[in-house]
C-alpha cells in the first residue's frame, strides 16, 4: 500500500510504551495501517475544503473565470471523497464497532474474544480495501491527484 500523497499523514502512526505480546504487535501493526488511512483520507477531504475556500476568496472576476473547470473538477473530487468518507464511517467503522460490541457482549471465553476481535479487524481491513493492494492503490492514486489539484490552487 503506498501512502505518500503530499501530506504529514502518510507517516503518522501510534507508539506504544514496552514490549507487545506477539498477538498484540499484530493488531497494533493493523490499527496503524488503518489510523493512516484514515487519517489520510480526511486530510484529502480537508485539502479539497481548503482548495474551495481559497477559490470563492478570490476577487479577480477573470481569474475566476479562468478557474470554472478546476472548480468543477474539484466538485467532483470533493463529492467522491466525501461520499467514500461517509462509506468507511457509517457503513464500515460504525457497523463493524457495533457488530464487535454484540460479540463482547455475548462471549465468556478470551480465546472466542480474541477470534473475535481479530475478524473484526479483517473485517475493517476489506471492507477499507486495505486487504485489497491494487483497489487500495487506485484510492490512494485518487487521493494524490486530489492533492495535486489542491495544490495548484
Amino acid at each position: 500500500m503506498r501512502l505518500h500523497g503530499r501530506c504529514s499523514w502518510s507517516s503518522a502512526t501510534t507508539h506504544s510504551r514496552g514490549a507487545c505480546p506477539d498477538g498484540l504487535l499484530s493488531a497494533y501493526v493493523r490499527y496503524n495501517r488503518l489510523f493512516r488511512f484514515l487519517l489520510y483520507t480526511k486530510s484529502v477531504q480537508m485539502a479539497l475544503n481548503d482548495m474551495w475556500l481559497s477559490m470563492t476568496h478570490r476577487k479577480d472576476t477573470a481569474t475566476m473565470a479562468s478557474l470554472s473547470a478546476l472548480a468543477s473538477l474539484r466538485a467532483r473530487m470533493s463529492f467522491f471523497v466525501n461520499h467514500f468518507q461517509d462509506y468507511l464511517q457509517a457503513d464500515v467503522l460504525e457497523a463493524e464497532f457495533d457488530a464487535l460490541q454484540a460479540r463482547i457482549r455475548s462471549v465468556t471465553d478470551i480465546r472466542v474474544l480474541a477470534a473475535a476481535h481479530d475478524e473484526y479487524l479483517t473485517a475493517l481491513e476489506t471492507k477499507t480495501m486495505l486487504g485489497q493492494p491494487k483497489a487500495i492503490d487506485c484510492v490512494t492514486s485518487s487521493y494524490d491527484q486530489c492533492f495535486a489539484c489542491a495544490s495548484y490552487c
